[in-house]
């Protein structure tokens, strides 16, 4: 029994994994994203070119070079574009699954959603490193748990600890599939964005120039992102399903 409980974890998970790669090539999401994903690429653009020049100092002279405010302003604004891009590729994904027009948000609500997927991320990302530290298991369980925070706080418009709350009850019922599924991603793209990430960034290679590594940046986001954040997609709706119908069923 318990081994068949395995399988069809398995299963499940290679399905997601299916899924949400697919996603990746999806026209209809991309034509979805493509203005928005264009501003942010020109913020980017900027933060890049200003933070170019950290990036050498650092790759030039590492034991001497001193993080500054302005360094990590730029890498916090980075970290906000990134999370902005988060909340979008999640609501482009909703709007195509109920066939419905994706239009961009209001920016008082794209900030407000975006306020809660950073907060959120990083209250958890926080227990996380914790269970990490402790042996390392207690991460795992603890990564597991908060699968679904990103999901709900943009979703269900709910607090911290209580989307915190939300993801553990969600996880249960599909949180190792989903997590499986998150490895399955992670593993190839890894394998072949790392060659290409260190042949472009000037604290690898002394050699890069800038543009190519902006490219490269910008595609292998794009790329990595997708298939990711459609397998968080997925899996939380399909938790919320299988919990509804636990529900109806109670």
């Amino acid at each position: 029994m318990y081994l068949e409980e395995i399988d069809i974890k398995n299963m499940k998970a290679i399905s997601l994994t299916k899924k949400a790669i697919l996603k990746t090539f999806d026209r209809s999401l991309f034509k979805a994203l493509l203005p928005s994903y264009i501003v942010l690429v020109i913020v980017s653009f900027f933060n890049s070119s200003q933070l170019w020049s950290h990036l050498k100092k650092i790759q030039q002279d590492p034991t001497n070079y001193s993080f500054t405010a302005d360094y990590w302003a730029l890498t916090l604004l980075g970290s906000l574009v990134g999370l902005i891009f988060v909340v979008l590729v999640f609501l482009a994904l909703d709007a195509i699954e109920k066939t419905n027009i994706f239009n961009f948000p209001k920016i008082k609500d794209l900030a407000t959603k975006t306020l809660k997927v950073l907060m959120v991320s990083i209250i958890s990302y926080i227990f996380i490193v914790l269970g990490l530290i402790l042996f390392v298991i207690p991460g795992i369980f603890l990564s597991k748990r908060y699968i679904y925070v990103l999901n709900i706080a943009v979703e269900e418009r709910l607090g911290i600890f209580e989307s915190m709350k939300r993801s553990k009850e969600l996880s249960k019922k599909n949180g190792w599939s989903t997590y499986l599924s998150l490895i399955f991603i992670l593993i190839p793209i890894y394998a072949i964005t790392l060659p290409i990430t260190f042949a472009f960034n000037p604290m690898v290679n002394p050699s890069a120039t800038f543009f190519p590594y902006f490219l490269s940046s910008i595609i292998i986001g794009y790329l990595c992102s997708i298939p990711f954040y459609s397998a968080l997609f997925y899996g939380y709706n399909d938790a919320k399903t299988l919990a509804l119908k636990e529900l109806e069923a109670a």
